[in-house]
């Protein structure tokens, strides 16, 4: 019987853990836990940090100012620093700056009473002190050679809008010379925001160079303009042409148009090209034959020395 109790009194000592008292216990800092010196058992969380501002000295645009912090549970000190505040005054601009060079200004501070002289960073390295040019100007300097003294700088250029590309969720606006040539603007947005002929403002960053252009990616449009949809800017607002007049000018534009069929070449789940008299080929999904007058609104994907290709088409309703 004795034996019976020892071992059910050693079971119920097993299954109710720890006995200890805790009475031996470190305090809690702000950084470490309280711990039972005889069990090893945290018995309390680390208290952290309380800092409170114990100091603040002002900055002034002659010296740095600074703010000191005191722990209210353990009197732990850091301090932080307070940069100059800019000199206010009068501003004389001594020199201008420009896409390569540094300004330089003068300032008549009214809180110290000094004179001071203050760079003017260079244009062109954000997109809030862009370098201002004309876009006959900016095309003309990258064809003499001058393109890095422009890449990746934020440029406001200006002109009218000769050629509007339409790429996906892109938009290109031509502001000199046309597809393929001169200056491109590239819009993040599907939406129509100017027409060809607009005169405009766009700030954009100067990204690539081709043969006889150069393109600006990020480009905001500077100047309000009211705009109506332009036509070939989507299916529903074609630009109608004979098949003789379709050319480069008419690339990423939807055409609306008229021929006859002179022969065919199934492509797949893609569809049929229609091969028309004027040397005009147009993928669609209809089905037409040899002989047949279709009169078709697709979009002209490119001009080439044999044909013009015309994609995405479908019969006139």
């Amino acid at each position: 019987m004795n034996r019976i109790l020892l071992l059910c009194l050693v079971g119920v000592l097993a299954l109710s853990g720890c006995q200890c008292s805790h009475r031996n216990v470190t305090a809690a800092t702000c950084e470490k836990e309280a711990v039972c010196e005889k069990c090893n058992e945290i018995v309390a969380p680390a208290l952290g940090h309380n800092y409170i501002t114990q100091e603040f000295v002002a900055p002034t645009c002659t010296e740095e100012g600074k703010t000191t912090y005191i722990c209210t549970n353990c009197n732990d000190i850091y301090s932080e620093t307070i940069g100059k505040i800019e000199h206010t005054g009068e501003e004389i601009v001594l020199s201008n700056p420009t896409l390569t060079q540094d300004g330089e200004k003068q300032v008549n501070c009214n809180i110290c009473g000094q004179t001071v002289s203050e760079i003017i960073p260079k244009r062109g390295m954000t997109s809030t002190t862009p370098y201002e040019i004309s876009a006959p100007n900016l095309y003309n300097e990258i064809l003499n050679g001058k393109f890095s003294d422009y890449n990746g700088k934020y440029l406001a250029v200006s002109g009218n809008i000769t050629y509007i590309s339409d790429y996906g969720d892109l938009k290109g606006y031509y502001l000199h010379g046309t597809i393929g040539q001169g200056v491109v603007c590239w819009v993040d947005d599907a939406e129509l925001i100017a027409n060809t002929g607009a005169s405009v403002v766009f700030i954009g960053k100067v990204q690539n160079e081709g043969i006889d252009h150069v393109e600006l990616t990020e480009c905001t449009l500077q100047t309000e303009v009211d705009v109506t949809a332009e036509p070939g800017l989507s299916s529903e607002n074609p630009i109608p042409v004979s098949i003789d007049e379709l050319s480069t000018l008419h690339t990423n534009k939807w055409v609306s148009f008229s021929g006859t069929i002179a022969g065919t070449v199934e492509y797949g789940e893609a569809g049929t090209w229609y091969y028309l008299d004027g040397d005009v080929a147009c993928l669609s999904n209809e089905t037409h034959s040899v002989g047949d007058t279709v009169n078709f609104i697709g979009k002209c994907a490119a001009d080439t020395t044999y044909w013009t290709v015309v994609v995405d088409c479908s019969t006139i309703q």
